[in-house]
């Protein structure tokens, strides 16, 4: 090949290649002149670590969503805990407000109170991001728990990260308001109806069902009192003067009954019947509740096998005691005590503080029963009102020095107050009595319905309410009374005048009239009124919480004629008073 040929051949590969690359680039500009930006990269915050944080008043349903949440995405790896909003006891110690918190409704921190304004609807929720924490608000308990759950799917889709300065605002109206819901059915066609003579907060109940009902539907139930004709619809709470008189319920038990286009509410307590209205709105909710067609549902806030054993089975409990004494059988004879308390010149009685209290915790079943083993005559403990309306055995509306809560106070869901009104029934069961140098003991805190059941035909009570809620005379206090066969246990302390009044409202009660005509009987025989109880508090005699245990001081207060004796070591004066005494018997 010459040389012209082969510089041709080189100079046309060379025109070739750049005509193709050019190409190439014409092509690469026009692909460029069509496409768009690429998106931003979104800009994540882990929240792994994190703890959910509620107000300390927040309902049981809105603590166990928060708890749901919490298992559920420890399920997939995320890590977070939940609390309350606890704020320090004493005044001295710092408010805890961490940075990694995700906070659940009106809680007490700062970010909470700076949501938007259309979050205020019932049926509205929001979930932001703001500085280093995460913010849920609704207009409702229902919207709070629809705004937790739409984080968790955030969470999950997420890896545990949201995204910074996320902001969302839903609504769930059309699945609450459905038109054939039961709820708001509840809403629309039900007239809420309570007693003229409220003496169970049955108004206060109407009160709150009907303000849960327009918090879900936007509808007012009507409510008004039971004077007068009825509607069509109605949900009858409490005893109204249109509840069947069939229709009963044991102290701590309620039921809804559907019958007839009427609901009726009934619980044999105040605390039952709250319970009750509660629970309406429940299987509303559920659907679980059927209004057109006859229904029976029967409940319980405490049922036998959840009470303490031996308040129904005294034989299950031996006192430490037991195998150095043993009274005589007259010192457990109830009729012989009934006389003895009427006598004027017969032997010492014994009132038992808080039950055999030096030796067990102050008020616990187990104090009392030591005390009916040991032959008191009567039995005084202190009474405390729960959140939920529970009588409990408690001396001070502080739980502080009697139990252990100090330790649940402020954990997840317990109330970060120590005032038992803050306090649920179901909370106060948890606790445990401390002793009176302040160690926890094995032994629960009782209610007022186990004491009276230990009581009843053993050893006269007294009552000393603490919480100032407790009517002696009420309907109410007699249903508890009968039903624990504790009616004839309030006669000494509260007299035959409360027997009679009980009467009243159970005419029919032969039992119960016939131990009060004893009981007058043995007053006009005896001349006498009833004892009147000695406190031992005078001077050097009541020193550090403890009586003056001492035959010395017995022997100097039977010499006064002051033979109704107070004790906190029960079984120490009970040998005493069998060593001394013979048994009181009518003439």
């Amino acid at each position: 090949m010459n040389i012209k040929k082969l510089l041709n051949s080189i100079l046309l590969t060379i025109f070739a290649v750049l005509i193709a690359f050019c190409g190439v680039s014409c092509d690469d500009s026009g692909a460029e002149s069509q496409t768009t930006e690429p998106p931003a990269q979104r800009e994540m915050m882990s929240l792994n670590g994190y703890t959910f944080v509620y107000p300390a008043s927040a309902s049981k349903e809105l603590i166990a969503a928060v708890r749901d949440a919490v298992n559920t995405l420890s399920t997939t790896g995320i890590k977070l805990i939940h609390t309350n909003d606890w704020m320090a006891i004493a005044p001295t110690e710092p408010v805890r407000n961490d940075e990694k918190e995700i906070l659940v409704g009106a809680t007490n921190r700062a970010e909470s109170l700076e949501v938007p304004n259309e979050a205020q609807s019932s049926f509205a929720f929001t979930v932001l991001q703001t500085g280093t924490k995460v913010v849920i608000y609704g207009g409702s308990e229902e919207a709070l728990i629809r705004g937790v759950e739409h984080l968790v799917a955030l969470l999950t889709a997420d890896g545990g990260a949201i995204e910074k300065e996320y902001k969302v605002l839903e609504s769930f109206v059309d699945e609450a308001v459905s038109a054939d819901s039961v709820i708001a059915r509840l809403a629309s066609e039900y007239e809420l109806v309570f007693p003229v003579l409220s003496n169970s907060g049955e108004k206060a109940i109407a009160e709150e069902i009907a303000s849960t009902l327009l918090s879900r539907t936007d509808i007012a139930p009507k409510r008004r009192n039971d004077n007068g004709s009825g509607a069509n619809k109605e949900i009858l709470i409490g005893f109204t003067s249109r509840t069947p008189k069939d229709i009963e319920c044991g102290y701590f038990e309620y039921s809804l009954k559907v019958s007839g286009g009427k609901i009726y509410l009934v619980g044999g307590s105040g605390a039952a019947l709250g319970a009750a209205g509660k629970k309406l709105i429940e299987l509303a909710i559920s659907e679980e509740l059927k209004l057109d067609t006859d229904a029976d549902y029967s409940y319980t806030i405490l049922s036998e096998s959840d009470m303490n054993p031996i308040a129904s089975n005294i034989s299950l409990f031996t006192p430490f005691w037991a195998s150095s004494y043993t009274p005589p059988s007259w010192m457990l004879d109830f009729n012989e005590k009934t006389y003895a308390v009427t006598c004027p010149d017969g032997r010492i009685t014994i009132k038992a503080h808080r039950g055999d209290s030096d030796n067990y915790p102050d008020n616990s079943i187990e104090a009392i029963a030591s005390a009916i083993l040991a032959g008191a005559d009567c039995v005084e403990f202190d009474t405390q009102i729960t959140k939920d309306g529970v009588a409990v055995l408690l001396h001070d509306v502080s739980l502080a020095k009697a139990t252990d809560a100090s330790v649940y106070v402020g954990m997840k869901g317990y109330p970060q107050s120590l005032s038992v009104t803050d306090w649920t029934f179901d909370q106060i069961r948890t606790l445990k009595y401390r002793d009176d140098k302040g160690n926890t003991t094995d032994y629960k805190v009782g209610t007022l319905y186990e004491a009276l059941k230990l009581c009843a035909g053993r050893v006269f009570v007294q009552v000393d309410d603490k919480s100032g809620a407790l009517d002696m005379e009420s309907k109410e206090m007699y249903s508890l009374a009968r039903e624990t066969g504790s009616e004839e246990c309030f006669f000494y302390f509260y007299g035959t005048s409360l027997l009679d009044k009980w009467l009243k409202l159970d005419p029919d009660n032969k039992e119960l009239a016939d131990y009060t005509a004893v009981c007058r009987r043995y007053l006009s025989e005896s001349g006498h009124s009833l004892r009147k109880p000695y406190w031992t508090n005078d001077v050097n005699l009541y020193n550090g919480g403890k009586f003056s245990e001492t035959e010395d001081w017995w022997k100097k207060l039977s010499s006064q004629g002051k033979l109704m004796i107070w004790s906190q070591n029960v079984w120490k004066l009970s040998q005493y008073v069998s060593t001394n005494y013979t048994a009181s018997t009518p003439k």
